[in-house]
Order: structure tokens, then C-alpha cells, then sequence
């Protein structure tokens, strides 16, 4: 990476009673600051851009749980870039959340309802410069919801009754013979 320095002297006078009379020592302190070009372009102290805008468009602006989503850059890169898909809500924000996909398309799904947001990052090289990355960045949000239940519907079954068979016992017969 290219980089600027610049230092800064500063200067004291030693005019002390410890030196002879009319000697003067001067002390110089030098400090040496080196500060990287693509430091200066992240504060806004450079005009470097992309020649490229990130642009972004989502199939579906809201979505079933675990139904694929498809994510689209619909601005083409003119040059040479990298397109990047984040979840800044996931990971580290501070770094740009974690990396879900990567090209002009991607698709995914989601686990949970909620509104998430995916960002399309647009990186090439700055433009008018041959090694500064400049960024372009462009967000689309989906609206995750749980699938509705039907209704409950109650059916009842047909009746059907069961008559028991008839059964007849016919009385065994009992003969009683006479006493002689």
C-alpha cells in the first residue's frame, strides 16, 4: 500500500548554567509519522469513488420462514469489481456483518421471522487510481413471517352403531323322574 510521510521537528535550547558561558546546545527531536493513502480516502480526504454505484433488488419484499429469497445487483459493474452480500445483523457490524453471498446473484433462506437487512457490496478500484479499493455500498430489507396455520376444522365422524348379535340359550331341559 502506498503511503505518505511527513515529519515534524521540534527544537529546544539548552542555554543551562550547566553549559560553558555562550555555548548553546540545540536538541531536535524528530518524529516520523507514516499514514496510509487508503486511511486518508476512509476520512473523506481524498475525492476517490468508484466509477460504479451498488444497486440492489430483492424478489420478494417479504417471505415465508425458510422460503428462498434471491437478492439481484442491478446495477452491472462497467470495470473490474468484487459484489459482496452481507447480514449486518449477524457477526461483527463494525466489520460489515458476515459475508453471505457473492456475485450479481445469490439466494437464500431464512430460519426466523423478522425484518433483515442485506447489503450488496460494490468494491473496485477507485476511480483514477490503479491500487486504492473503493467501496459502493446499497441495502435491501425482507420482511420474514411464520406460514399461517388453517384453521382448525373439526370433523365429526359418521355414527355408527353396532347392534350385538341376538343370542337365544334355550334352558337345558331337566327331567325329574318320579320317586318309586
Amino acid at each position: 500500500m502506498w503511503a505518505i510521510s511527513s515529519a515534524l521537528v521540534l527544537c529546544q535550547d539548552d542555554c543551562g548554567p550547566r553549559q560553558s558561558p555562550g555555548v548553546c546546545v540545540l536538541k531536535r527531536f524528530m518524529i516520523l509519522a507514516v499514514v496510509p493513502i487508503g486511511v486518508l480516502a476512509l476520512w473523506e480526504l481524498s475525492d476517490a469513488a468508484t466509477v460504479d454505484t451498488a444497486a440492489a433488488s430483492v424478489d420478494k419484499t417479504t417471505a415465508l420462514v425458510g422460503e428462498p429469497v434471491t437478492f439481484t445487483s442491478t446495477n452491472p459493474c462497467t470495470t473490474a469489481c468484487s459484489l459482496t452480500w452481507r447480514r449486518p445483523d449477524i457477526g461483527l457490524v463494525r466489520f460489515g456483518g458476515v459475508v453471505v453471498g457473492r456475485g450479481e446473484q445469490f439466494s437464500m433462506s431464512f430460519a426466523a421471522p423478522g425484518s433483515y437487512e442485506v447489503v450488496l457490496d460494490l468494491g473496485e478500484t477507485c476511480d483514477g487510481t490503479s491500487r486504492l479499493v473503493c467501496h459502493s455500498y446499497a441495502a435491501v430489507f425482507v420482511d420474514v413471517v411464520d406460514p399461517v396455520a388453517p384453521d382448525p376444522v373439526v370433523v365429526a365422524p359418521d355414527p355408527v352403531v353396532v347392534a350385538p348379535d341376538p343370542v337365544v340359550v334355550a334352558p337345558d331341559p331337566v327331567v325329574v323322574a318320579p320317586d318309586p
